[in-house]
């Protein structure tokens, strides 16, 4: 084991001690000495006195015990008569998070190193901080890296991760081949995009593997990627529409079909709230930039906080000033106030229109034209306890007929029926579901662990956690880290089967740059068309209701402390987008959407860069289907073999 794999024991420094020591021990003499001379004191004194002492003796033991060690075989941490021992194979990631509040108060560490298990628990590593590091004349983030590096070394059975970047999988790439590990190297290019799959392949000299892989290593060694790069040069990607408003952006939604948007916006508090409506262009894909709007609506305020197409009308929620709502039904030019007496919270699409929750523990659906609505109580009608669940986590599968609910158990509910049909406590602890979405017809994904606020108030998590809905049982598959805020995100792409979140800076309401993850594994995933991919400054995301369609919110001008702009993303990749995703993510759906984007027009050469990109991807798929290592290999030259 070399040095750089056995890290602290990361402790108090030896100034921070003698400054504990003497604040501590004074102060205890002099307790000790006042109880011993005085007779007359309270008892009620006593025992807050003694209890101040208890507490300040606790706190330098305390800061005398604690540490973060770490060798060829675990990492350990110590805080007062509590270790924890985590395996290097069991940890998921390690990395460094700001400390809430630090930026402000100007004392003590403003960076702090954290770990993250298998099952998604987080844990801070004591003293591994820029204070503490930096005091012994150390680099906090260079320590941090290091110990990461040792953590990818020491894992045992884990595949290195293929980074995100063409850069980052190069670097990677290189480092496989100088370890002589062609089938480790193969599993790696065969999950690549294909131009750099088709290019990585040159990397192996004398070396095959055996079996279905063999088939696609020589489908991928007889292409030729500056001719594929060429070809992708002359191809045109899908392109959203795009539209800039000088207002607040408050709000977003696509109509059932989406060929209509909503968008509500306001010019400052004391101006009325517009709805507008907008008819997209067909196809999706021909760029449009601030199409006229069909309907304007004005609506008194203060401000919209929800809003939904549902196709016959538009329904919107006003927040007043005094805690309370209303509804507005915006249909063909004229606007209906509907719903009054109801405080209703956020408006989410159900099967046969809407449904909202309500600050009595209720939630409340309706429908494009009615003008009542339906009552299901959660304790009276469905027996959830008030603090069982939390109304606010809503989530909504229209396709299906699902709702669901988190809080201290997840619940899945069956909006016709209006029964549960699963049901199960978060793994850990004192563990909490946040906000809920459904990743794909039987997943579920949720904010999970305890949430914490920042300086401003606002509500963050550190993990997300995935289920698996199968008939009426709920099974949790595991946890990854990841910072959300508030209740936009995660957001659910159904019919990616993913999550969208966002990277944020430290103001998460200027929003950040979009990650997407498996709905199921929770591993980073590429973007689903090029648009999306490092989309910066989103501050909102949502599925259209036919789920062929991103709504983005953005706030693109950093001057403006505000929305400014929606833009909506066609869901349907063309080829042009397939091709610069990696295959190991690709499926028969994503062909057969990208078949429709081909034309009669396409050239020979188009069309046999689509037809490589269909045999790469069926037989990578078939690959998985049967279970092959890839490890088996014969002798053999790329580009030479039939």
């Amino acid at each position: 084991m070399t040095y750089h794999e056995r890290f602290g024991p990361y402790r108090i420094s030896d100034r921070m001690f003698v400054l504990v020591a003497v604040a501590t021990v004074p102060s205890v003499g002099v307790l000790i000495a006042a109880f011993a001379s005085l007779d007359d004191i309270h008892p009620a004194i006593r025992v807050t006195v003694g209890i101040a002492g208890a507490v300040l003796v606790t706190l330098a033991l305390w800061a005398m015990r604690s540490s973060t060690s770490a060798d060829e075989k675990q990492l350990r941490t110590t805080m007062l008569w509590r270790s924890r021992h985590i395996q290097w194979s069991d940890i998921q990631d390690i990395r460094i998070e700001q400390l809430p509040g630090a930026q402000y108060s100007g004392m003590g560490a403003s960076e702090q190193a954290v770990v993250y298990d298998r099952q998604g628990r987080r844990t801070t590593l004591p003293y591994l901080d820029n204070l503490n590091v930096g005091r012994g004349g150390r680099s906090f983030a260079g320590e941090v890296r290091a110990l990461r590096d040792a953590w990818d070394r020491l894992r045992e059975g884990d595949r290195p991760p293929m980074p995100a970047t063409s850069a980052g999988r190069s670097e990677l790439l290189g480092r496989l081949a100088e370890m002589s590990d062609p089938a480790e190297l193969w599993r790696l290019v065969r999950d690549l995009p294909l131009i750099e799959a088709a290019t990585a392949v040159r990397r192996f000299e004398g070396w095959r593997p055996d079996g279905p892989d063999q088939t696609l290593f020589d489908q991928l060694s007889r292409a030729d990627p500056e001719r594929l790069r060429a070809i992708l040069g002359r191809l045109t990607p899908t392109v959203p529409v795009r539209l800039a408003f000088d207002d607040i952006v408050l709000s977003a939604a696509l109509a059932p079909g989406e060929r209509r948007l909503a968008v509500a916006t306001m010019a400052d508090v004391e101006a009325p709230n517009i709805v507008h409506e907008y008819v997209l262009p067909t196809p999706m894909g021909a760029r449009a930039d601030s199409p006229d709007p069909r309907w304007t609506y004005e609506i008194d305020g203060p401000w919209v906080t929800d809003l939904l197409h549902l196709g016959d009308a538009i329904v919107v929620r006003i927040e007043e000033f005094m805690g309370g709502t209303r509804l507005v039904r915006c249909a063909d030019g004229a606007t209906e106030v509907f719903g009054r007496g109801v405080e209703l919270g956020r408006l989410l699409h159900a099967r046969e229109g809407f449904v909202g929750v309500t600050h009595n523990h209720a939630l409340m659906f309706g429908s494009p034209r009615g003008a009542t609505l339906r009552r299901v109580g959660l304790g009276t009608d469905l027996g959830l306890g008030a603090r069982e669940v939390n109304p606010w986590t809503l989530a909504s599968e229209p396709g299906g007929g699902r709702l669901a609910l988190g809080g201290r158990t997840l619940v899945v509910l069956d909006e016709r029926a209006g029964a549960i049909i699963a049901r199960v406590t978060p793994p850990g602890r004192r563990t909490l579901v946040g906000q809920v979405v459904f990743a794909g017809p039987d997943r579920l994904v949720a904010q999970l662990g305890r949430p914490w606020r920042d300086v401003r108030g606002a509500i963050c998590w550190d993990t997300l956690g995935s289920w698996r809905l199968r008939g009426d049982s709920l099974t949790y598959e595991g946890a990854a880290p990841e910072a959300t805020w508030g209740s936009m995100w995660p957001a659910g792409i159904v019919s990616q089967r993913r999550v969208a979140t966002v990277q944020h800076g430290p103001k998460p309401v200027d929003g950040g740059t979009l990650r997407f993850r498996d709905g199921g594994t929770l591993r980073l995933s590429g973007a689903p068309v090029n648009s999306l991919a490092d989309l910066n400054r989103v501050t909102a995301l949502a599925e259209g209701p036919d789920q062929r369609e991103l709504v983005v919110t953005r706030r693109l001008r950093p001057d403006l402390d505000r929305d400014d702009t929606v833009e909506v993303h066609p869901l349907r990749a063309g080829y042009a987008d397939l091709i610069p995703r990696p295959l190991g993510e690709l499926g028969e759906a994503d062909l057969a959407d990208a078949a429709e984007s081909a034309t009669a027009g396409d050239s020979p050469a188009v069309r046999d860069l689509y037809a490589l990109l269909d045999a790469c991807v069926r037989q990578r798929r078939r690959i998985d289907t049967t279970g092959d290592t890839g490890v088996g290999f014969r002798p053999g030259v790329p580009g030479q073999h039939g």
